[in-house]
């Protein structure tokens, strides 16, 4: 009868690679895990500026380090409850890091068919719009584009092309300006696409910075 021995290097050596070798099966499990998992950027900006407010320096605030690295999501999160319960088809779409928002809505809730002339069961609208883009912050400025559309065949010159979308572009324009909104924060304007629809997309960018 043979008995075999094995030595204590031996042993030390079989054990370390068994460990070695679960802690790279539980690595490719989280890694397996991570590859289904999606991160809602939004929210932790949200987060992020939450944390900013409550515990930001007084002292050095002009300090770099110190700074948020995100946009508020206020103005945004306050136009996007506007869009969604003044209009019930309304189509929202807003960037992954939360500071700019689209809405796209029938034209024919806005504007008389046919006509640049603006409906008037949706002064509310405006007049709420125009208060968020007027709103005073030291740190960011608020910006919004405007765009009617119009559709007409490939062919058609640009002075047709520009018609009706063109008057309803300035209608708008002219609606901000009378309700005390810079022209600096508007952009409006007109591009072929479904004339049934208008887009609003608005913007929160930090001061000193181009758009």
């Amino acid at each position: 009868m043979k008995t075999f021995l094995f030595s204590g290097s031996n042993t030390k050596g079989s054990f370390s690679f068994i460990f070695l070798s679960l802690i790279l099966v539980i690595f490719c499990f989280f890694s397996y895990l991570l590859s289904f998992s999606t991160f809602e950027e939004i929210k932790v900006n949200a987060v992020r500026e939450s944390l900013w407010t409550a515990f930001k320096p007084q002292r050095f605030t002009q300090n770099a380090f110190f700074e948020p690295l995100f946009i508020p999501n206020g103005f945004i999160s306050l136009n996007r409850e506007l869009f969604s319960t003044s209009f019930s088809n309304a189509q929202i779409e807003q960037n992954p890091t939360g500071h700019i928002l689209s809405a796209t809505i029938p034209a024919e809730t806005l504007f008389i068919p046919f006509q640049e002339k603006l409906t008037a069961d949706q002064e509310a609208f405006w007049q709420k719009l125009a208060q968020y883009l007027k709103a005073n912050d030291n740190s960011y400025a608020y910006e919004i584009d405007f765009l009617a559309y119009v559709d007409l065949p490939a062919q058609e010159s640009y002075p047709i092309f520009s018609s009706l979308a063109t008057r309803r572009a300035q209608t708008v324009a002219e609606k901000f300006k009378n309700m005390g909104v810079s022209t600096e924060q508007i952009a409006v304007g007109f591009k072929r696409g479904n004339a049934n629809f208008v887009t609003f997309t608005l913007k929160a960018i930090p001061k000193g910075e181009s758009s």
